[in-house]
C-alpha cells in the first residue's frame, strides 16, 4: 500500500521522502515518467522540479514548524532521541514568538 504525503510517500513500513527518491522508487516498480521525453525535455523537467522545490521550501518549513496540527509529529521525529518529558520541555520554547 502506498500513501502520499506532502513531500513523501509511505510504502509498507518505510517512508520515501524526496522528489528524487519517489520517482526512482516508482520507476523501480515499472513506471517510466520520462519515456516520451527527449534529452532536452528531461533537462527542462528536472529544472522545473528544482524551481518548484526552491519556491516551496520555506512554505514547507513553516508548515512543519508553525502548524499546530503538524508540530507534534515534527517535534517527535526531529527530537526523538530526547526522552519524552525533557523533549516536551525543551521544544516548547522553540515555537514561541
Amino acid at each position: 500500500m502506498v500513501k502520499c504525503h506532502a513531500a513523501s510517500i509511505s510504502v509498507g513500513t518505510g517512508i520515501i521522502g524526496d522528489s528524487d527518491g519517489i520517482p526512482r522508487y516508482l520507476e523501480a516498480q515499472g513506471h517510466n515518467f520520462d519515456a516520451a521525453l527527449s534529452g532536452l525535455e528531461k533537462a527542462q523537467s528536472h529544472s522545473f522540479v528544482r524551481m518548484a522545490e526552491a519556491h516551496m521550501y520555506f512554505h514547507l518549513v513553516l508548515d512543519r514548524w508553525g502548524n499546530d496540527a503538524v508540530w507534534p509529529t515534527t517535534r517527535d521525529i526531529y527530537f526523538k532521541q530526547i526522552p519524552k518529558l525533557p523533549r516536551l520541555i525543551i521544544t516548547s520554547g522553540l515555537r514561541q514568538n
